[in-house]
């Protein structure tokens, strides 16, 4: 059953959704809809490239699972990482017993 989302937009906001909306010749609701689908679906879902690319690094393939393995158990502590220009969105360092480990590199 769909639901209904109230959403507070400012002036500025709320006539650039709506001239989107008219450019693809769609309703605001569709509009808001898809790009936040679509948002989510980019920032937190792998393309098959990156997968590929991930895979295709053993070390990091052993950390990740070692830090899912950890987090199951509850085990280390996370630390939100300042936002630097070019850094890595949503990154955070995992902190365990024998010392700290940073986002992978690039």
């Amino acid at each position: 059953m769909p639901k209904t989302l109230t959403m507070r937009l400012d002036d500025t906001t709320y006539e650039t959704f709506v001239r989107a909306a008219q450019a693809e010749r769609r309703s605001l609701a569709n509009l808001v809809e898809t790009a936040a689908l679509r948002h989510i679906q980019e920032s937190h879902f792998v393309d098959d490239a990156e997968m590929a690319e991930i895979l295709s690094r053993p070390g990091l393939v052993k950390r990740l699972k070692a830090g899912s393995r950890d987090a199951r158990r509850r085990r280390g502590r996370f630390v939100p990482v300042p936002q630097v220009p070019g850094a890595l969105e949503g990154c955070s360092i995992e902190v365990r017993d024998s010392g700290a480990k940073g986002c992978p590199p690039l």
